[in-house]
């Protein structure tokens, strides 16, 4: 549900900001740009899976404590930072891709 919600909303953003550009109704086109690139967002998906066992493993490890220990911050609002931050450049990544798919899109139906 999750995913459906944000690629209607990323669907919504990018339509709105080129229906405007270009004076013409591209909100059915972004939708369906959003929804060729839900494979994008299962793999987007495994990775934040993947990567929170991983940061899981390194608190357990006692690699954020070292690394705390150098920083005087918490570890887990370390480990938090770096799960953010890699899933804030996939983020980034799918708006952009949609973003180009409206490029597309609006060249093609011309």
């Amino acid at each position: 549900g999750g995913a459906v919600l944000f690629a209607l909303g990323a669907a919504l953003v990018i339509g709105m900001l080129h229906s405007a550009r270009y004076k013409r109704n591209l909100l059915p086109a972004s939708v369906q740009a959003a929804c060729y690139l839900t494979g994008y967002l299962v793999v987007w998906a495994m990775f934040g899976a993947v990567s929170a066992c991983g940061l899981a493993a390194m608190a357990e490890g006692g690699w954020l404590e070292a690394l705390a220990s150098l920083t005087f911050l918490d570890p887990y609002a370390i480990g938090s930072f770096f799960w953010v931050i890699a899933n804030a450049v996939w983020c980034a990544g799918y708006f952009l891709l949609v973003s180009r798919g409206m490029r597309e899109a609006h060249y093609a139906n011309r």
